[in-house]
């Protein structure tokens, strides 16, 4: 069973470039997958993020978001994804722009982590 939820965001004209249609199916045992088309920006953000936490509440032990449809998404986003990841989300279906961004995401955090355990190194 697939239940729809359009996230229409505001009346002006640039509301249809922050548009996000959420898919829900009902997978086998307790995993939900969550189908995504258009911008994961931060505004969409907060939208999935709100029924992420709903299916977790409810005890869905993995959500599954396939981000076949995401037509854009922003460095942050991505940095929370890759961020969640492992922690009862898989991603599947990534654009090769959006597999890149988040890949890009995840190299810069472990250069950045490591750049700063070896600044403590020295010190003090």
């Amino acid at each position: 069973m697939a239940r729809a939820l359009l996230m229409k965001l505001g009346k002006s004209k640039q509301a249809k470039d922050h548009m996000l249609r959420i898919t829900e199916y009902s997978q086998a045992g307790n995993e939900v997958r969550l189908r995504l088309d258009g911008t994961l920006d931060a505004v969409s953000w907060r939208d999935l993020e709100a029924i992420c936490s709903r299916h977790r509440c409810t005890g869905n032990g993995l959500i599954i978001l396939d981000l076949g449809g995401v037509v854009f998404m922003t460095g942050d986003v991505a940095k929370k994804l890759t961020a969640a990841r492992g922690d009862g989300l898989r991603m599947i279906k990534r654009s090769p722009f959006i597999e890149t961004l988040l890949n890009t995401t995840m190299s810069s955090d472990t250069a950045f982590k490591t750049d700063e355990s070896k600044r403590g190194e020295g010190d003090g």
